[in-house]
C-alpha cells in the first residue's frame, strides 16, 4: 500500500513538471512553426531565383522568420511568468536583457566581477 500511495505521488510530481513544460513551451510553438516554415519558403524562393541573396525581399523575410528565435527567451520568459503566476511584463523585461545588443557584445568580450559574481567570457 504504501508503494502505491509513493508511485502516485511520483507520477503526480512527474506529471505536474511535465504540463508546466507544456504550458511554458505550447503558447510558443505557433511563432516557431511559422517562423521554421518561413525560413523553408525563403530556401524555396533561393532555390529557384524567385529572390537572390543580398536583396531587401530576402533581408526583411530572413530577419522576421528570425527574430522569434532571436527573442526566444523574452518568449519563455513571458510565457513562464504565466505558468509560476509571476508579473509578465517583469519577467520579459529582465529577459530582454539578455538579448540586449550591448550585453551580448559585452559578454564576449568582457571579464570582471559583479558583486563579486566572476563574469568570464562566455563564448
Amino acid at each position: 500500500m504504501m508503494t502505491e500511495n509513493k508511485s502516485l505521488e511520483q507520477t503526480s510530481l512527474i506529471d505536474k513538471l511535465l504540463n508546466g513544460l507544456k504550458e511554458i513551451f505550447a503558447p510558443n510553438l505557433v511563432a516557431l512553426t511559422g517562423a521554421g516554415i518561413l525560413k523553408g519558403i525563403i530556401i524555396l524562393l533561393q532555390t529557384f531565383n524567385i529572390i537572390q541573396p543580398e536583396t531587401a525581399e530576402q533581408f526583411i523575410l530572413y530577419h522576421i522568420a528570425d527574430a522569434v528565435f532571436y527573442f526566444l527567451p523574452v518568449l519563455l520568459a513571458y510565457s513562464s511568468a504565466k505558468v509560476f503566476g509571476a508579473n509578465q511584463v517583469l519577467a520579459a523585461s529582465i529577459a530582454l536583457f539578455l538579448v540586449h545588443p550591448e550585453f551580448t557584445t559585452a559578454a564576449t568580450t568582457r571579464t570582471g566581477d559583479f558583486f563579486g559574481i566572476p563574469i568570464t567570457d562566455v563564448t
